[in-house]
């Protein structure tokens, strides 16, 4: 269907991706492109590059239920 010119093109979802300076990565997905800029619009980028609820390269995740 990609090789299709025929075939109509429709938006799936929008992936916004946020790099820090210390190449970290954080990925985004909204169904439409009004949730992104919704999203964008209210960005904090303290509130999206903070990490305290993060796992360290040395901390190993608990599955405890």
């Amino acid at each position: 269907m990609i090789l299709d010119d025929q075939s109509p093109r429709q938006l799936k979802k929008v992936t916004v991706e946020i790099h820090s300076n210390l190449g970290e990565i954080r990925y985004f997905e909204f169904p439409d492109t009004q949730s992104a800029i919704e999203f964008l619009e209210d960005f904090s980028i303290d509130e999206i590059l903070d990490h305290a609820n993060s796992f360290t390269l040395f901390e190993k995740p608990s599955y405890d239920d």
